[in-house]
């Protein structure tokens, strides 16, 4: 597996964890264990978006760089590039 689509497996998996995380804190806020899992997801999530946009560039617009002009549309949407 290349760089890239190893990244967007971790992005993916990351995510994954931190929605089925957030249904269950819903229920169970006080749960520390989960929290902890929350947190290691999330940042998990976070670092692989930051070198994926550094890399390749965004994957959102969220991620976009606060720059001058809009930067977004300067790369291949993410459903655009090759597989």
């Amino acid at each position: 597996m290349d760089e890239k689509n190893r990244l967007l497996e971790q992005i993916r998996l990351s995510s994954f964890g931190i929605n089925e995380l957030n249904l269950y804190l819903n229920t169970h806020p006080e749960d520390q264990t989960a929290l902890a899992h929350y947190r290691h997801y999330k940042s998990m999530r976070d670092q692989a978006m930051k070198e994926y946009t550094v890399k390749y560039g965004p994957l959102t617009p969220y991620d976009s760089a606060d720059t001058a002009s809009w930067t977004w549309v300067d790369t291949p949407w993410p459903w655009q590039c090759e597989k």
